[in-house]
């Protein structure tokens, strides 16, 4: 029995510090859809990357963003995962949408028909519409009820179907067998994260985040007062300024897809709040301020 019950200890303990974790649950911030879902292992021989349908090497990566972006290709070297989780997401819903007979020559189209297929059933009652024009339309002179009734609906009908898509992107990848190399995933990582957006989120203290570029107007005059912010909150608070222009991988891994964004990080290094367009000195102070005493959760 005694010997019986060392083998019960050694196999417990074997399996809790040897047991495959998914990357989500050790790196709860990182920003992935699909990846974030994958187990990390150690693979075989060259292999970054294995499902059920597919594997990857870094070399055909490399390729494939040569191809792709070939502009890109020197940013790219610190930027594999991002590319990693771009293209493995593209194949598994291509892959997704063929299993389910969307097998069109334009794979944006059937993989726009399957994410469709996913929210065909959505519709929109009539007491939503009313609501929605109680509280955002009813005010405006000449927006009767009816005159702006059917419009409304359609609004409120895709923002359902764009919020259905997102949450099925979300758990996408969930039941998808993704293996990737723990020992590759942790390398690329620490490149990916050298930049810094990540290296503030990391710290421990809340962050500010202003994406912005030459040549913007709300940008150069919201660009004085961001040097005022970062000298007075220096090692207190994070306050950090991105060109755009010069980081475009960043941009898009942070969704920014005009300028100026500001984002907002806590402690954590969760975003909490984000606006886009001009934002004042005030404004940044009492949303930072509001972050600080835990006034604003992670949305």
């Amino acid at each position: 029995m005694r010997k019986l019950a060392l083998v019960i200890v050694f196999v417990l303990f074997y399996s809790i510090v040897y047991a495959e974790s998914i990357v989500s649950d050790v790196y709860p911030n990182l920003e992935f859809q699909v990846l974030k879902w994958a187990r990390l292992i150690k693979l075989d021989g060259k292999n970054i990357l294995k499902t059920d349908d597919f594997t990857y090497t870094e070399a055909g990566l490399i390729e494939e963003i040569k191809s792709k972006y070939p502009e890109m290709i020197k940013e790219a070297q610190d930027n594999l995962l991002f590319f990693l989780e771009e293209s493995l997401g593209r194949k598994l819903l291509i892959s997704s949408a063929k299993k389910e007979g969307f097998n069109m020559q334009n794979e944006e189209e059937a993989i726009m028909k399957f994410l469709l297929s996913k929210v065909k059933d959505i519709k929109v009652e009539d007491s939503e519409v009313k609501k929605f024009y109680d509280e955002t339309l009813a005010n405006i002179e000449g927006m009767t009820f009816e005159k702006v009734k059917e419009q409304a609906k359609m609004y409120l009908l895709n923002q359902k179907k764009k919020e259905a898509v997102r949450e099925f992107l979300i758990n996408f990848g969930k039941d998808k067998n993704i293996q990737v190399d723990k020992a590759w995933f942790e390398k690329n990582l620490k490149k990916l994260n050298n930049n810094p957006v990540d290296e503030a989120r990391s710290s421990g203290r809340v962050t500010f985040v202003q994406f912005g570029a030459n040549g913007c107007e709300p940008c150069e005059l919201m660009r004085p007062f961001i040097k005022e912010l970062s000298n007075k909150y220096k090692n207190k608070k994070n306050i950090v300024f991105v060109d755009v222009t010069n980081n475009k991988i960043l941009a898009v891994r942070y969704g920014v897809e005009m300028v100026p964004v500001q984002t907002f990080y806590d402690k954590s290094g969760k975003e909490v709040y984000r606006h886009v367009g001009f934002f004042s000195k005030e404004q940044i102070e009492k949303k930072l301020l509001e972050i600080e005493q835990g006034g604003v959760k992670a949305q």
